[in-house]
């Protein structure tokens, strides 16, 4: 009664009926986790397999994964009889991604719809189809050119941020546009527009989850030091279950916390970054039911940073680091992370930091979406 009487548009309204469906999930035997949107139900068996159901909710949708039917038939019952029928279907999309199923278990996310119904909007007729998202002009200088028409350049950054929920392959360049919303120039916008080239040729393209290592969880970590005419650095992280999958979170930004005075001070801050990420998901993992017991792998090109890292005192060329980014150092003694060098050849978080030609690109981009594992 309380939620039918709210009025839909109010602001009271929005949490009115979060807390509703709050209180009817929980009275169905659900628990919250350490993310309020998400709850689960988990209870052992005697073969030792784990029965449950997780349910994740976005305003009034939401999306259910289980290994034990009752559990979700219980669910929907406690629903339909606070709310009246629900719309039922196999799942094929959720908060505007949309997900196809392969024949080996393997699926892929992707916002194919969005994306055509986003460039038809923008109405630029004979777009030509771009190769990459972004040339070696991203990071510089472009307050020399004009200024640009800020509603359409706002409009156009907009859209390309939710393309983010699946397209990992263009957050670098997403993330830093997003930065010139202010006072956009011809400049800023003829990068836009590049984005929009490549997106209007791979408009299927999104990440394949498929992996045969378990739910473990690993870091890949890297920064181009000194790239932005500020002399920032530009650092990127990725976070996956299971080192060969596709990643779930992924982090493209400018270093706004300090300025770097050498590469193993970027690839520090970095790391330092990242691992407060890692523990924020590891203590997720553990508390829907999948612990981490072993120290979470993260992989830096940088030996420096490594060394650093691991090295029992602060040595004497480090002492001017903030005392917050040597976090990573309390996580690997904790030996909650583990670190692991991997050639700069290999770095997989290396795409996320710096434009690349077409051909190191797309290697890199299929890595990143892990498209070997379609069949």
């Amino acid at each position: 009664a309380i939620v039918r009487k709210s009025c839909y548009g109010l602001r009271q309204s929005n949490k009115t009926f979060a807390d509703s469906l709050n209180q009817t999930i929980l009275a169905a035997g659900f628990s919250a986790t350490l993310d309020p949107k998400i709850y689960k139900k988990v209870e052992q068996s005697a073969d030792g397999v784990a029965k449950r159901c997780y349910v994740s909710t976005h305003v009034d949708d939401g999306e259910a994964m289980f290994n034990h039917r009752p559990f979700y038939d219980h669910l929907i019952t406690t629903l339909e009889k606070r709310y009246g029928e629900l719309k039922k279907a196999p799942l094929t999309g959720f908060t505007g991604a949309t997900f196809q199923l392969h024949s080996n278990g393997a699926f892929t996310r992707s916002q194919e719809g969005f994306i055509l119904r986003f460039l038809e909007n923008i109405n630029v007729p004979g777009l030509a189809l771009g190769k990459v998202p972004s040339d070696y002009t991203l990071f510089e200088d472009t307050s020399h050119t004009p200024k640009c028409d800020i509603k359409l350049y706002r409009s156009v950054i907009g859209s390309l941020i939710h393309t983010l929920r699946t397209r990992y392959d263009v957050q670098k360049e997403v993330v830093h546009l997003s930065s010139k919303m202010s006072a956009p120039t011809d400049g800023d916008l003829a990068k836009a527009v590049l984005v929009l080239r490549y997106l209007s040729g791979t408009p299927k393209l999104g990440p394949t989850y498929y992996t045969k290592q378990g739910p473990v969880l690993s870091c890949y970590v890297d920064c181009t030091y000194g790239c932005h005419t500020d002399g920032r650095s530009h650092a990127g992280f990725s976070l996956h279950i299971g080192s060969d999958n596709a990643p779930f979170y992924v982090s493209s930004r400018k270093q706004k916390d300090c300025v770097a005075v050498g590469s193993m001070e970027g690839e520090y801050v970095a790391l330092s970054a990242a691992a407060r990420k890692v523990l924020e998901v590891r203590y997720f993992l553990e508390d829907i039911g999948f612990p981490q017991p072993l120290p979470t792998v993260t992989y830096e090109d940088n030996m420096s940073a490594i060394n650093l890292a691991v090295a029992p005192c602060i040595t004497r060329k480090s002492r001017h680091i903030h005392i917050r980014h040597h976090f990573i150092r309390d996580c690997v003694e904790s030996k909650l992370i583990k670190l692991v060098h991997l050639p700069t050849e290999r770095m997989l978080a290396d795409f996320l930091t710096k434009p690349f030609g077409p051909k190191k690109f797309v290697a890199f981009r299929d890595r990143l979406f892990n498209t070997a594992c379609i069949p």
